[in-house]
């Protein structure tokens, strides 16, 4: 029985020249993360779960961005939010690259 690849995308990071693109293997539960997450300046887990329309789960969706944190795809800032008068500390999500390409 063959060995399951990983699919392979293709990252431009943001501190790096124009042109140059990092190959990343990815489970596609990753790359579906990316993919919500590239098109959004920051979002909180929560968000980028609804996002998905709950195919990832809120429960998984920190084991993911604890893996993308990992291999420094995506940063997290913790940040005050007033609502109701009342503030609330978010942990929020943002890629460390401006393109993604996935590669067939």
């Amino acid at each position: 029985m063959g060995k399951i690849r990983k699919p392979i995308i293709k990252v431009h990071f943001r501190d790096t020249p124009i042109g140059r693109m990092r190959r990343v293997h990815c489970p596609q539960s990753e790359i579906r993360v990316l993919d919500i997450l590239k098109d959004a300046d920051e979002m909180t887990g929560p968000q980028i779960s609804r996002s998905s329309n709950s195919v990832i789960s809120k429960a998984s969706i920190y084991r993911l961005l604890g893996r993308l944190q990992a291999r420094k795809l995506v940063t997290s800032t913790t940040k005050w939010f007033e609502v109701c008068d009342v503030n609330i500390k978010r942990v929020v999500y943002t890629t460390t690259f401006d393109k993604m390409e996935k590669v067939d």
